[in-house]
């Protein structure tokens, strides 16, 4: 059986690092990209027992044992243990073992990303061999057969568990390539499919406050895990129950209702391609905003980032595959349409300057430093519905 600590007796807890990062959302997609666009075997793996591999404590740390570990080592209720390194429950213990990961994935011969810690790559005679994004102790990659080697000293010094490739489950996700032609598609149609509608009958009418905010929470939470992992379309709604969720009517759980059904009539997948060349890519990213939607008077803005064939540029029908996305409530309050509409687009370019310093790194070898002082060396587009704020631009 697993000993878990209760974490937050510690003595020192807010006195201790206990940040961890975890893979952003669009690296994981630029992952999924590059593996499809070089078609590279995809490869996923977990890592056994994370949070107990994780580096020595250097702190001077000590538990009671529960009563099942005195009667087996014959305790007293005096006895006490001294923790030599992290475990289940201490809140330093993610960080403990990212630290770890981190060292091992260095010393293999991988390089963390300068703007993503959970990212790592494997560069050789100035092009890319094999990338590998990290989620906890959940790993996605795949690469030429020199970053098989890296992978096969990995496997040497972590306690590995499940791997798989072609068809893996990551962080809750099912990720599926097609052995012909590499090309890569994510989705959650089992976990949609095991979720249940909530029956409102016995709740009251459309206009009447619930009596138990954590239905609507329960609701809010389950829906956001879908929106921001492989359904942009349920990001609106998903980010209005959230503003909502602690003074929910029936109305809002009717919404989460029709949203269950339409995401399982909509079978909805997100595909990486095989047949656009990296060389070929060029960013797009489409904004747009709300102006007072919100329940409050507050304005929306959200963005669809995507990846295309250059041709897009060109106003041609070209290949396009979605990167990231974000719907939003705008963080200022705005007098105007025009307005609301320049808050999304200034996301949409940050997120725009964020994925080009990214693949900057990741396919050229540029540190943030040199992007920064330099000029990306081919065009991004960004796309708006607002005449108001094209003209102003």
């Amino acid at each position: 059986a697993r000993l878990v600590l209760v974490g937050w007796q510690d003595p020192m807890l807010g006195k201790i690092a206990t940040d961890s990062p975890t893979l952003r959302k669009e690296t994981k997609s630029v992952v999924l990209s590059v593996c499809s666009a070089k078609k590279w075997k995809l490869w996923g793996a977990d890592i056994k027992t994370a949070f107990l591999s994780g580096d020595a404590s250097s702190r001077e740390l000590y538990f009671k044992p529960p009563p099942e570990i005195k009667q087996w080592m014959s305790l007293t209720d005096d006895d006490v243990y001294r923790l030599e390194k992290a475990a289940y429950g201490l809140a330093e213990a993610p960080r403990a073992w990212f630290m770890r990961l981190t060292r091992e994935m260095k010393e293999a011969g991988l390089t963390p990303s300068s703007l993503d810690p959970c990212l790592f790559y494997l560069r050789s005679k100035n092009q890319l061999k094999g990338i590998c994004g990290v989620h906890v102790d959940d790993l996605l990659g795949g690469g030429t057969p020199e970053m098989d080697e890296v992978l096969t000293r990995l496997r040497s010094k972590l306690p590995f568990g499940d791997f798989r490739t072609f068809t893996i489950r990551y962080t809750g996700i099912e990720v599926r390539q097609d052995p012909q032609t590499y090309s890569i598609e994510i989705g959650q149609e089992s976990y949609i499919d095991s979720l249940e509608p909530v029956s409102t009958k016995a709740l009251g009418s459309a206009g009447t406050t619930l009596s138990d905010p954590s239905i609507l929470r329960t609701c809010a939470g389950q829906l956001a895990w879908v929106s921001n992992a492989t359904r942009p379309d349920q990001s609106f709604l998903s980010s209005y129950l959230q503003g909502v969720q602690d003074k929910g009517q029936v109305s809002h759980v009717q919404l989460y209702n029709k949203s269950l059904r339409e995401m399982k009539e909509r079978r909805v997948c997100l595909r990486f391609p095989s047949n656009v060349a990296i060389e070929d890519w060029r960013i797009v990213c489409i904004s747009d905003s709300g102006w007072g939607t919100r329940s409050s008077g507050e304005s929306q803005g959200g963005y669809i980032l995507c990846l295309a064939h250059k041709s897009i540029l060109e106003r041609k029908r070209a290949p396009c595959w979605i990167i990231d996305w974000a719907s939003k409530k705008l963080r200022r309050m705005v007098r105007s349409s025009v307005a609301a509409e320049t808050l999304a687009g200034q996301n949409g370019l940050d997120a725009i300057e964020s994925l080009q310093a990214l693949l900057s790194e990741l396919l050229h070898g540029k540190s943030p430093k040199e992007f920064r002082e330099g000029k990306p060396s081919v065009p991004s587009a960004l796309v708006i519905d607002s005449k108001g704020f094209y003209d102003a631009v």
